[in-house]
């Protein structure tokens, strides 16, 4: 009986762990897609930095899901150089549009985190998940924070 629930609980964090999956690579599509619509070529750095820490995020996930190990995710961006790209590369016009594409990201990347803290918890048995899934919501939770730096500097 233990086993058979064991095998049940694995069963739905896999699926679980696909869905974080389709949402890193939906983040990833995100970005790409707002990188694609702007003009400025250091605001399409910035949001190229973006585009690889979900995409990182998505390759812990996949590895975590064939190998059942957590390895370290490391994909913060120097905020310091995004901000300098962002205040240089923005005519005052891009800005109020810059704003509002910054307020919707950082949204999703609040959700984000509280949907990783919350697998944090209800898998915190789980060998390795409930430290794959608490770095994922602290990395979004990074996220937010660079993002909000970058919006409220623009």
């Amino acid at each position: 009986m233990v086993k058979c629930l064991k095998e049940n609980s694995m069963s739905v964090l896999s699926e679980i762990i696909n869905i974080a999956i389709i949402k890193e690579h939906e983040a990833a599509k995100f970005y790409t897609s707002m990188q694609s619509r702007q003009p400025s070529v250091k605001v399409q750095h910035v949001l190229k930095s973006f585009i690889d820490m979900e995409n990182a995020h998505q390759r812990a996930l996949e590895e975590y899901l064939s190998s059942g190990n957590f390895k370290s995710i490391h994909t913060a961006p120097d905020v310091t150089n995004l901000l300098h790209d962002l205040k240089t590369g923005s005519k005052s016009g891009e800005t109020q549009d810059l704003r509002d594409m910054f307020d919707l990201a950082i949204r999703e990347e609040e959700s984000a985190h509280t949907l990783y803290k919350t697998l944090s918890v209800t898998f915190k048995n789980e060998t390795g998940a409930a430290s794959l899934f608490s770095r994922l919501a602290d990395e979004e939770l990074s996220h937010r924070n660079t993002l909000t730096a970058l919006r409220n500097n623009l």
